[in-house]
Order: structure tokens, then C-alpha cells, then sequence
């Protein structure tokens, strides 16, 4: 047992409990009641959404198997009390601030038309501003998201932070969103330029789904210069 700050759940009453079910990660730093709730599966929805946007959806406790994506526990093993007093933000709570805004699409599984046009109403570069500090996160799911802004609200003013995320590092998902930021934030050419120069980087095993974004005619010839014929995959139409 230790002390320290709030608890990172409700934000509210003391932090006594660092708890890692991992044993490898950054503990979540609770009061008594919160690592209760947490570990039976009954957070109230804004304690889970606090522990969202810190952590993300990744570890076990957190993930979509036990709360929706309005973080309403779905798996229980405990009544969670008092859900409609403690209700996670809504959209039309956030859209008007940009740093709400920013921490309520880190909850979320993907980004929906509606934030997205709640962001546009946001000048681009507060939004780049807030979003710059994802880019060197350890989280990839921060990662993943932060590419999602960059490509789908900010465009070309983003392109630096895209590029400097060019390391594929964590798997297939981040690639992709890579990939698509890329399309997004530069020119066609200079765009597919760079996402075949770090498929080529994988090659034998490339990402068969990042050149889609550009719907061009050169993947073809892309994929007759550079991948075996043998392993071209139904997954690459």
C-alpha cells in the first residue's frame, strides 16, 4: 500500500492502491472502492472513462469485453451502483473545448463523423498543439489515434508528426493507420512514394492493406516488381 495523488479513476479521493495486473505496466493508481470496482468488472462509467483516456482500451480490466464503448459495464460481477449520477461524458459535453475533446477520443473505439466534425469546428493547429505529446506516447493505441487526427481532422499541417511516426513498431493495426495518414496528409505521389517505401521494408511479409488509401493503378505494377508471386494472398485484393 502506498500514497499519493487522487485516485486516477473518480479524480476525487485519494490514491492508496498502485495495482498492476500485468506486472509490467504503469500501475493504475487507485483509492479502495475504485480497485474493487475495477477488478470486478463494475466501474462506474466515469471512472472508467478517466482510466480510458489515461491508460486506453488495451488492458485487461478496461477492454471492450467489459464496457461499451460509453463505458457501461457490460460483465459485472458486482451491482455497479449509481451509474446515472456518474455518467461518462457525452459528445455535446466535450465538442466545445479542444482539450476535452482530445481526451474524450481517446475513450472511444474509432473516430465517428460526428466527432470528427466536432473537431473541425477547432482551429487545426490548437488541435495539432494538443495532440503533438500522443506522437512520443508508449501507447500505440494513443499512437494509432493521434495518426486518426492527423489524417481525418488536421491534414497537410500534420505531415511531420505522420512522418516521424513512420517506425510500423507495433503491429498491423498502426501500420494501417499510418498508412492512411500518410494519403491524407500528403500528396499522391509523394504519399504512395512512402508507403511503398516502408512496405519494401517488411518485404517477404508486407501489409497487404496499406496501399489501399490511394485506389491507384501503380499498386499493381508496385506488386508485380516487388512481391513473389506465391505470396500474394487473397488478403492483398
Amino acid at each position: 500500500m502506498q500514497s499519493g495523488g487522487h485516485c486516477q479513476a473518480c479524480e476525487t479521493a485519494k490514491a492508496t492502491e498502485w495495482f498492476d495486473p500485468a506486472d509490467d505496466l504503469e500501475p493504475y493508481q487507485l483509492c479502495s472502492p475504485c480497485l474493487n470496482r475495477l477488478e470486478a468488472y463494475a466501474l462506474r462509467p466515469i471512472e472508467c472513462y478517466n482510466l480510458l483516456a489515461r491508460y486506453g482500451n488495451y488492458r485487461h480490466h478496461l477492454h471492450d469485453d467489459f464496457y461499451d464503448e460509453d463505458c457501461i459495464a457490460s460483465q459485472p460481477l458486482v451491482e455497479v451502483a449509481g451509474s446515472s449520477q456518474f455518467a461518462a461524458p457525452k459528445l455535446p459535453d466535450v465538442a466545445s473545448d479542444a482539450h476535452k475533446l482530445v481526451r474524450y477520443s481517446l475513450t472511444r473505439w474509432s473516430l465517428d463523423a460526428a466527432t470528427r466534425d466536432a473537431f473541425r469546428k477547432h482551429p487545426p493547429r490548437a488541435v495539432l498543439e494538443i495532440i503533438s505529446p500522443l506522437a512520443t506516447s508508449e501507447n500505440w493505441l494513443f499512437k494509432v489515434k493521434c495518426l486518426e487526427l492527423c489524417g481525418d481532422v488536421i491534414g497537410p499541417m500534420a505531415s511531420g508528426i505522420v512522418l516521424s511516426l513512420r517506425d510500423r513498431g507495433s503491429g498491423n493495426a498502426a501500420f494501417y493507420a499510418w498508412a492512411a495518414a500518410v494519403a491524407l496528409c500528403f500528396a499522391e505521389d509523394e504519399g504512395f512514394r512512402l508507403v511503398c517505401e516502408a512496405l519494401e521494408a517488411e518485404l517477404p511479409q508486407p501489409s497487404p492493406r496499406a496501399l489501399v488509401w490511394f485506389r491507384s493503378s501503380k499498386t499493381l505494377d508496385w506488386m508485380e516488381q516487388r512481391v513473389p508471386k506465391n505470396e500474394i494472398t487473397s488478403n492483398w485484393g
